[in-house]
């Protein structure tokens, strides 16, 4: 009779052993038989019926801890037509880790954009607000960046943002985000286009800029840049805003204040350049005020001195 509570106790354990055996080979049967391929298929047509998001994923692998696919890729939406690109973005090494769904009540997504960290989180259970993290993405090899009109810009570019209307966007009940981005980049190079009209004949081919700060806010079609501050070749900030058009975005509107200060180095490049520019000086700094759309810069002009 005394070894009863002892035998009790070991058939139990034995029971509670052979039943954590049965689920482990239970959820590894159901990793092997995960159907990856259709849920990559679901959340495609999910990402286009709720938020209007051609997306390309891999299958889907099942994991002890997490989700995981080989890369997510974003094709040009029709309204990018201009683009020549038939790719805007593409994230490798995708993971949804369970953990912080329990733990934090986040939604995370932790994937490789062109070698840099990228990692999202969105909040639950409203799924209304997500927070970015990118770290040490190098320009040069983004794709995107080599198609701007008046440059090539190369660097180290890291930053940190909100979305807080990504409900609104799921259901389109709104088309551009609301939130605000900050981060730096460090050994910022921009190499002119010279065959640009705006630049063609200048003696510079490249500016520098080691240290480059930014703080933007973004309200739908109006994306305010409360802080760039640049140190190098220009020293100094710009400040100003963005009116985005959706339909044909080398229209968006430009409108932007210019307080820099030109390095000795820039000057001696620009040459007689330098004396045509001295109607645009404000004391120490050249305070430009320049208006156009991507498209088509208008001349630039003078800010009041204060």
């Amino acid at each position: 009779m005394q070894r009863l509570p002892l035998l009790i106790l070991k058939v139990l354990l034995a029971f509670i052993a052979v039943l954590v055996l049965l689920v482990v080979a239970l959820l590894a049967g159901f990793r092997q038989q995960f159907p990856g391929e259709a849920v990559a298929n679901y959340i495609e047509s999910q990402a286009r019926r709720q938020a209007g998001l051609q997306l390309e994923i891999e299958p889907l692998q099942l994991e002890w801890t997490h989700l995981s696919t080989p890369s997510v890729t974003f094709p040009r939406p029709p309204q990018l037509w201009m683009l020549p690109l038939e790719t805007l973005a593409q994230l490798d090494q995708v993971t949804l880790p369970f953990l912080p769904i329990l733990q934090f009540q986040q939604f995370w997504v932790q994937a490789q954009l062109y070698q840099s960290d990228l990692k999202l989180a969105v909040d639950l259970p409203g799924m209304n607000t997500l927070n970015i993290s990118l770290d040490e993405l190098m320009l040069q090899q983004v794709p995107l960046a080599n198609t701007l009109p008046f440059g090539f810009p190369a660097g180290v570019m890291s930053l940190e943002g909100e979305i807080k209307n990504l409900a609104q966007l799921q259901r389109r009940q709104q088309s551009l985000p609301i939130g605000t981005l900050q981060g730096s980049m460090t050994d910022f190079r921009f190499r002119l286009n010279q065959e640009h009209p705006l630049l063609n004949g200048l003696s510079i081919t490249e500016l520098n800029l080691p240290e480059v700060s930014y703080a933007i806010s973004m309200q739908q079609q109006l994306i305010e840049i409360s802080q760039l501050t640049l140190n190098g070749d220009l020293e100094g900030s710009v400040t100003g805003n963005i009116r985005l058009n959706e339909r044909n975005p080398l229209e968006s509107r430009i409108d932007l204040d210019l307080k820099v200060r030109l390095s000795q180095k820039l000057q001696d490049q620009l040459g007689p350049l330098t004396m045509m520019l001295q109607g645009f000086r404000c004391g120490d700094f050249f305070d430009v005020k320049i208006r156009g759309t991507f498209r088509q810069i208008s001349p630039p002009f003078r800010n009041r001195c204060t």
